[in-house]
């Protein structure tokens, strides 16, 4: 957006700028104005920024969701690059650089439209028509444009919808779109009443505001819309046509995203070189891969059983070595122990065992992951119903590790992740648990 400031100059001037770039990339005119921050100058140099107004251009300014030329206007004196244009009132300001020389108002200049950048937006911009027609007709007349951007390197469409479309659905529509491409359909543009436009059923923009008279752009008989922007002459020249994305952006509003042409192209090539690739690593072809992976997830579902039933015994085995070094204090077995690289599930299942196998008991196991720290802590009922509560004495014993947790009195669990505390905090676990084993017993 080239500023409040620069439009009311622009309007103030009372500058009016001629469009030609239907017609034609490239053509002479003449600088009217020329635009520093928003006020006029007569003069600009090397490496300035400004906005230049013409009499008459080739540059399509933003609009209808098209994004703007690109391209060069050259002086006798000077050469400036294009960024940027936008339609003020009657005028159009083209915003960029001087990159050599010197313009001045009154200089006669030769305006140049990128051509590639121009061509591919084309592209794009007409197979957005396609896409619009293309949906109406797979998911309903329902559908409406809710939005797009079209520019040399994709399109993106908004419509209205009500649901994802599924996988089968995209690739109708790509089929779809590449057919009518095929077709090598005829683009005509054509300014008629806004009467007749209804009359033929051209669809216009929700919202929108039109004047009297409206340009209609046809695809052959496939594809009729209200539109200003620029396109091919036929639907071959689009090229390959495909979906990249579609998904939601908010209630009931949709998008698509696709490419045209070379960007489709290239798409679809990155896409096939990650497939070889994918095929190389599992030491398959393209045309097996999705056989071979089914057998590899067979595989690996066998093997994480086969990996369950070894963790079973090797807890079992680790277990029964626990039991058999418990800590017997006033017929309290305890246990307070470090296992080695166990997670959270692991340690449950080696707690569960010890508990069953330690009537009454009280069992404290930790383990360090890398930089984390894993705690349970388990007990039997009857010594919960003497005042032993785990919640409370696993909660202490993860702040000792840099972490926090908790839960029920019956069993806990908790987290740290400074692992090189984890022996001393399991210390001072079994120290306060002898002390409320002895002090419990005493009780009685």
């Amino acid at each position: 957006y080239l500023g409040d400031e620069t439009d009311s100059v622009a309007d103030a001037l009372g500058l009016e700028t001629e469009f030609i770039g239907y017609d034609s990339l490239e053509g002479e005119a003449q600088i009217l104005a020329l635009l520093v921050d928003g006020h006029s100058v007569s003069q600009v140099a090397a490496n300035q920024q400004v906005d230049v107004v013409l009499d008459i251009t080739p540059f399509y300014p933003t609009g209808g969701g098209q994004q703007a030329d690109v391209g060069s206007i050259t002086a006798k004196d000077g050469e400036f690059k294009v960024e940027d244009v936008q339609r003020l009132g009657a005028a159009i300001v083209h915003r960029g650089k001087v990159t050599a020389g010197s313009l001045e108002v009154g200089d006669l200049v030769r305006a140049r439209v990128d051509r590639d950048a121009r061509e591919a937006t084309a592209r794009n911009h007409t197979a957005t028509h396609l896409l619009h027609q293309a949906l109406r007709r797979l998911l309903g007349e329902h559908v409406a444009q809710s939005g797009s951007l079209v520019d040399p390197y994709r399109l993106r469409f908004d419509f209205t919808h009500f649901e994802g479309i599924a996988p089968e659905g995209i690739k109708q529509l790509e089929e779809t779109v590449n057919s009518y491409i095929l077709a090598n359909l005829p683009v005509l543009a054509e300014e008629m009443p806004m009467a007749k436009a209804e009359e033929l059923g051209a669809i216009a923009l929700f919202g929108e505001k039109y004047g009297d008279r409206v340009r209609v752009v046809s695809v052959g008989d496939y594809s009729r819309e209200l539109c200003g922007g620029t396109h091919v002459r036929a639907t071959g020249e689009i090229g390959p046509f495909t979906i990249v994305s579609e998904g939601s952006i908010a209630a009931g509003v949709r998008r698509i995203e696709a490419l045209t042409g070379l960007g489709a192209l290239r798409y679809q090539r990155e896409r096939g070189s990650l497939l070889e690739e994918a095929a190389s690593k599992l030491e398959t072809s393209p045309d097996r891969i999705l056989t071979d992976i089914d057998r590899m997830l067979k595989e690996k579902e066998e093997l994480a059983r086969k990996l369950a039933k070894l963790q079973k015994l090797a807890i079992r085995a680790r277990g029964d070595e626990l039991v058999v070094g418990a800590e017997k204090l006033n017929e309290v077995n305890l246990v307070v122990a470090q296992v080695e690289d166990a997670d959270m599930e692991a340690l449950r299942q080696m707690g569960d065992y010890l508990r069953d196998r330690l009537q009454p008991g009280i069992v404290v196991l930790g383990s360090a992951n890398g930089d984390k720290v894993v705690l349970l802590g388990m007990a039997s009922k009857e010594l919960v119903g003497r005042g032993i509560h785990m919640g409370e004495i696993i909660k202490k014993t993860a702040q000792l590790v840099g972490g926090s947790g908790g839960g029920r009195p019956d069993m806990a669990q908790a987290g740290g992740k400074e692992p090189q505390k984890l022996d001393e905090a399991l210390r001072t676990a079994k120290e306060t648990l002898r002390k409320l084993v002895g002090e419990m017993v005493w009780r009685q």
